[in-house]
C-alpha cells in the first residue's frame, strides 16, 4: 500500500504535419524569422519578415500550405505544445543522393529544450542511410554551431544562395 505511479509531464509532442497546422507553423516561423534573420549590415530588416508579408503574399501562403501537406519524398514534423501551438517544425526532402533538412525552426523561447534534436532525429530516421544536408544563412552563427555540434560540415563548394522572398533585397 502507499505506492504511487510515476507522473510524466509532457510539455510538447512531435507529430507528422497536417494541413490544419499550416497557419500555426507559418506564424511561429514568422515570429522566429523576425527575431533571427534581420541583419543591419546586409540591409535585411525586420519588416521583410512582417506579419503582412507572411499573411498576404499568395506565394508565401501557398508555400507554407505545401510544407504542411507533405507526401511522397517530402515529410514534415511539428512540435506541438500543450495549448496546441506549433513551437517547432522541420521538413525533409528526399533527392536521388541525399536528404535535405529544411525549414527547420524552433521558436526562440523553446530553444535549448531538446525539441530541435528530436525534430532532427525524425529527419535522420526518414533519411535512413542517405546523407543529410542543410542550407543555413551564413551569418546565423548559433545555428551553424548547432549543426557542427551534430556533426555537419560546411561545404564551401556550394557557394551562397539568395533566398527568394518577395521583398528580399537583391544584394543579400
Amino acid at each position: 500500500p502507499g505506492g504511487s505511479l510515476p507522473f510524466y509531464h509532457m510539455n510538447y509532442i512531435i507529430i507528422p504535419a497536417t494541413p490544419s497546422y499550416a497557419d500555426k507553423f507559418r506564424l511561429m516561423c514568422q515570429r522566429t524569422f523576425e527575431q533571427v534573420y534581420p541583419n543591419k549590415e546586409r540591409g535585411i530588416t525586420k519588416e521583410l519578415f512582417s506579419k503582412e508579408v507572411f499573411n498576404n503574399d499568395p506565394g508565401v501562403l501557398a508555400w507554407w500550405n505545401e510544407l504542411a501537406s507533405p507526401m511522397g519524398d517530402m515529410q514534415t514534423w511539428f512540435a506541438i505544445d500543450e495549448q496546441d501551438n506549433v513551437i517547432g517544425g522541420v521538413v525533409a526532402q528526399k533527392y536521388l543522393k541525399y536528404v535535405e533538412m529544411k525549414t527547420f525552426y524552433v521558436a526562440p523561447e523553446h530553444q535549448g529544450k531538446g525539441i530541435g534534436r528530436e525534430l532532427h532525429d525524425k529527419v535522420l530516421s526518414f533519411a535512413g542511410s542517405q546523407p543529410v544536408q542543410v542550407d543555413v544563412v551564413e551569418y546565423l552563427d548559433k545555428t551553424i554551431e548547432m549543426y557542427k555540434h551534430w556533426g555537419f560540415k560546411i561545404d564551401e563548394s556550394k557557394g551562397t544562395t539568395t533566398y527568394p522572398w518577395a521583398k528580399w533585397p537583391k544584394e543579400a
